[in-house]
């Protein structure tokens, strides 16, 4: 059974887990107002503008991605993380109004997938739609249909 210990040894689940926010974060967008006017790629932006800044594009940037549009969890390997701009990736927001709850999140995540991917195969049920759905935070809009069947492991 995997637990509080074991987090470090799951690096390729942390990958997964970071790839699946990479594609589809849970704040697709944050609203940001400037306290200066500014200019960005030639546009002026006055004071006090309120301005959205798209997470989800940016997580499927190719300057940033190798492979931006396809599941790839090796996008989050130490050699590729290096090499990224550290503000290409963040699916809990950044800085003072950055997710609270992030750490735990990602914790209870890893425990997560660990232990249900031992215990269970896992099969989306074939013709059921799924569409994200930007909201407050991204959801599916009709769900996401499941067939779960048990593996037959000893758990020790």
């Amino acid at each position: 059974m995997p637990g509080f210990e074991d987090l470090r040894k799951l690096t390729y689940t942390m990958q997964v887990i970071q790839e699946g926010m990479r594609l589809y974060p849970p704040g697709f967008a944050i609203g940001r107002q400037p306290i200066a006017e500014d200019e960005i790629l030639g546009v002026k932006i006055p004071t006090n503008a309120i301005m959205f800044i798209s997470i989800a594009a940016m997580h499927r940037d190719p300057r940033y991605w190798e492979r931006p549009k396809d599941f790839y969890p090796e996008h989050f390997s130490p050699e590729q993380e290096k090499e990224r701009p550290r503000l290409a990736y963040m699916p809990f927001g950044a800085g003072p109004r950055m997710c609270i709850g992030n750490h735990f999140a990602l914790m209870e995540m890893q425990l997560l997938l660990a232990l249900l991917v031992r215990q269970f195969d896992f099969e989306a049920v074939e013709g059921h739609p799924i569409v994200p759905e930007p909201l407050i935070t991204l959801k599916p809009k009709f769900g996401i249909l499941m067939k779960v069947k048990e593996r037959k492991v000893e758990l020790a």
